[in-house]
């Protein structure tokens, strides 16, 4: 029964929301693609008891009351198919999967642990099991199900994405990293996979190793706009300007309407040399958002840069009026005040920029 079995696996996918605000990998990972739109579900190793659920019609109405969403009625349903097939090891892999999307996680656990007592061999069980312990955050006891289902499901990343994040709560990160390497190798194209190790390498402090990672995501998903923005944020985080562009290009075709990708790819032609490229894109940045100041601090430098004074000291003069805790937007404007014979307001802006520290490069730019 194929449907019951991919059923089952999505319930337990490695989930993240979408969207892109930060540079910093940890952030980024948390908010990139939910796993359930990549997810592929390992064989189901009970094939012929699947097989006898086709034809039972309470197995039919289990699932059509999953695909409404009606949990309650899922419930009542999967504890009658049990009732009527007590020897099935599926039906009570069913039963523990519906049990624990009600949060019924007693239940669900002896319902997994039945359908393990009638085929030992059920990977899938094992992996459901390991991953209802581990959601009620008791990994030590989850670990050894999930490696079982490691073993019995050799070609499925799953078990070693839920054991990455069961060795991460127990402070193991090196072991965490390994499993999550593991899910890349078993399933070089399951994109969550690639977006866990990079948040592992990241916490061995493998920089460069997790940049990897997230690029390798978003060469599988290259019309996802925030992965490639993310992946370009992660450029810039780490000082790779040049390489930055390109991902920053895609996202912007994606999604013209996203200010800070603009603003970011703007930076990036700005700071690799790209002058009039660099004022188109923050021009666009900051007619979407009026109010983001780096956007209009670097809009500024690439006036000057370009050797247009006036648009220059206007761009920098909304920038301070933004963020007014900007060193470098203040002596900017200090620059360009001076250059317009505005000694009055160039000697403000650098008693103002005095008394502020740098921007910091850990900070967002």
């Amino acid at each position: 029964m194929k449907s019951v079995c991919c059923l089952a696996v999505t319930a337990f996918a490695v989930a993240a929301p979408l969207g892109a605000q930060q540079p910093d990998i940890d952030k980024l990972i948390a908010k990139l693609p939910s796993a359930e739109k990549f997810q592929r579900a390992p064989a189901d190793p009970s094939i012929e008891q699947a097989r006898a659920l086709d034809s039972d019609p309470v197995a039919k109405a289990v699932l059509e009351a999953l695909k409404a969403r009606n949990l309650p009625r899922a419930l009542e349903q999967s504890r009658l198919l049990t009732d009527r097939q007590p020897q099935n090891s599926v039906a009570h892999m069913l039963r523990g999967n519906v049990c624990l999307l009600a949060k019924q996680f007693g239940e669900s656990e002896a319902a997994l642990r039945r359908s393990i007592a009638l085929q030992p061999n059920n990977g899938l069980a094992h992996f459901l099991l390991g991953s209802v312990v581990a959601i009620q955050r008791r990994p030590e006891s989850a670990i050894p199900s999930l490696r079982r289902a490691a073993q019995l499901l050799p070609r499925a990343p799953g078990p070693h994405l839920a054991l990455s994040e069961c060795a991460s709560w127990l402070g193991h990160n090196e072991e965490a990293a390994n499993e999550a390497r593991q899910a890349t190798q078993v399933a070089p194209a399951f994109v969550p996979g690639w977006l866990v190790l990079a948040k592992r390498e990241n916490k061995l402090k493998h920089f460069d190793a997790a940049l990897a990672a997230v690029a390798r995501a978003a060469e599988l998903v290259p019309d996802n706009g925030p992965l490639q923005a993310s992946l370009g944020y992660a450029y810039i985080n780490l000082k790779r300007d040049a390489q930055a562009i390109a991902p920053l290009q895609r996202a912007t075709r994606l999604n013209d309407r996203d200010f800070l990708a603009h603003a970011q790819l703007g930076y990036a032609c700005l700071s690799t040399g790209q002058l009039e490229a660099a004022v188109g894109e923050l021009r666009r940045a900051t007619s979407l958002q009026s109010n983001y100041g780096p956007a209009w601090a670097h809009l500024g430098a690439a006036y000057r840069k370009l050797g247009r004074g006036p648009e220059a000291l206007k761009a920098y003069r909304r920038a301070t009026e933004l963020n007014p805790g900007s060193r470098s937007a203040w002596e900017g404007l200090a620059k360009e005040a001076q250059a317009a014979g505005r000694a009055d307001e160039a000697n403000l802006a650098l008693s103002r920029a005095s008394y502020l520290k740098p921007e910091g490069s850990s900070k967002k730019r």
